[in-house]
């Protein structure tokens, strides 16, 4: 029986590798057309991965310039390049005579030399042993090397005077460090410093300093360590990425953040119908209006269709409540000279704009700021709320759609 089988197998392998030989010549596509179709496919899930927020935008960004450069590069290349001529006829026939004829006796001696035709079965536990150890998913420092391979040919952009300055502070704080390293408050300050800046590989090391010159942190530190790593590796979740998420949520296990985070990584490991139960139980205790819920939707939806069943119903919106002036404002300023009123307009204005910066309140409040700036041409101040808008909305997409129709 088990010949018979290894010698059907054998049969259908040389099939396969003669058939290119026996069909009739067409023309091969050349390397750079093969280019040419794969960087066209990169640019597109990087579109994707934005939308994710698997990438930031500035990521996306650099590597938009690095996929269309190498897709113009091969584009050029299609153009000149032609696919290699046909074999001649007697050679084909030669090449596909000797698989058909080579492969399965060769298959046959190589198995009599190392094969064990007696051997009996592996027990199903110990294949299930190994299939978990090929399942392994790689550290953080593994995942951080593939991801710093990827980016060596991306070309690195220069800093600017505000970001040069930014990171001659960071390099204070960790002069000032290295002689107090007992330091929580400098150590988290450095933390979210180098996260700020986008040095992730560098900011989670530092949550784990503090945590392990402090282990009492509330959750909100895990969590922002956890996200630090996943931004490290292009939103993989490591082991050790996980293992923050867990303890985080031993301290709080309401934390809408790490149970996102909690999902994320059982889909990673394909435990897709945990991830989504995990997903709809976070949308059911998300306030109205918050601004995350769109994107856990947007994932649990994607859950969904992936398992064959039926989506959960949208989040509600929070009513857009703007704070604007009350009724003896109005009537104050139906009184006032034009240069009285623009000077009331100009305050109100400039209040609303504290009160954010305080608190980010909801996004008709950022959407009012942007368009009285606009109106007044105040185009500086009116980009800035623009840049903070999208910042404290960042994982809202409807609110970021706003905020663009805004900026128009």
């Amino acid at each position: 029986m088990f010949y018979a089988l290894a010698g059907a197998i054998a049969l259908l392998t040389a099939l396969v590798l003669i058939l290119p030989f026996v069909r009739s010549n067409v023309k091969a596509a050349t390397r750079a057309e093969h280019d040419v179709e794969a960087y066209r496919a990169q640019l597109t899930e990087i579109e994707q991965d934005l939308l994710r927020s698997v990438l930031t935008e500035t990521e996306a960004e650099a590597a938009r310039t690095e996929v269309s450069r190498r897709l113009l590069n091969a584009a050029d290349r299609a153009g000149t390049e032609t696919a290699a001529d046909a074999l001649p006829q007697r050679g084909k026939t030669a090449i596909t005579l000797a698989t058909a004829i080579g492969t399965p006796l060769f298959a046959a001696f190589l198995y009599a030399l190392i094969g064990e035709p007696g051997r009996p079965d592996e027990p199903l536990a110990y294949r299930a042993e190994v299939a978990a150890q090929l399942a392994q998913r790689p550290a953080q420092e593994q995942a951080e090397a593939v991801i710093a391979e990827e980016r060596a040919d991306t070309p690195s952009q220069s800093l600017s005077a505000e970001a040069q300055r930014f990171a001659e502070l960071i390099d204070k704080v960790k002069e000032k460090l290295a002689e107090t390293p007992d330091d929580t408050r400098g150590r988290l300050l450095l933390a979210r410093s180098l996260s700020r800046v986008e040095r992730h590989e560098e900011s989670w090391r530092e949550y784990a300093k503090l945590i392990t010159t402090n282990p009492d942190q509330p959750a909100e530190i895990f969590a922002e360590m956890a996200e630090s790593m996943m931004q490290a590796t292009q939103g993989y979740i490591s082991p050790e990425a996980e293992s923050a998420i867990d303890l985080g949520l031993q301290r709080d296990t309401a934390d809408a953040r790490l149970r996102h985070f909690k999902a994320m990584a059982l889909a990673q490991r394909g435990e897709l119908e945990q991830a989504h139960s995990r997903w709809v139980a976070l949308l059911d205790d998300a306030p109205a209006g918050a601004p995350w819920a769109p994107m856990v939707y947007e994932r649990t939806a994607e859950a969904a269709l992936e398992l064959g069943i039926a989506p959960p119903k949208p989040p509600k919106s929070a009513p857009a409540t703007v704070r604007g002036p009350d009724a003896e404002q109005i009537e104050a300023a139906s009184g006032m000279s034009p240069e009285d009123r623009q000077s009331m307009i100009e305050g109100m204005v400039d209040g609303l704009a504290a009160r954010l910066e305080e608190d980010p309140g909801v996004v008709a409040e950022w959407v009012q700021l942007i368009r009285a700036y606009t109106v007044m041409g105040r185009i500086e101040e009116r980009d800035a709320a623009i840049k903070a808008a999208m910042e404290a909305h960042k994982d809202d997409s409807v609110a970021l759609q706003q905020i663009q129709e805004a900026a128009r």
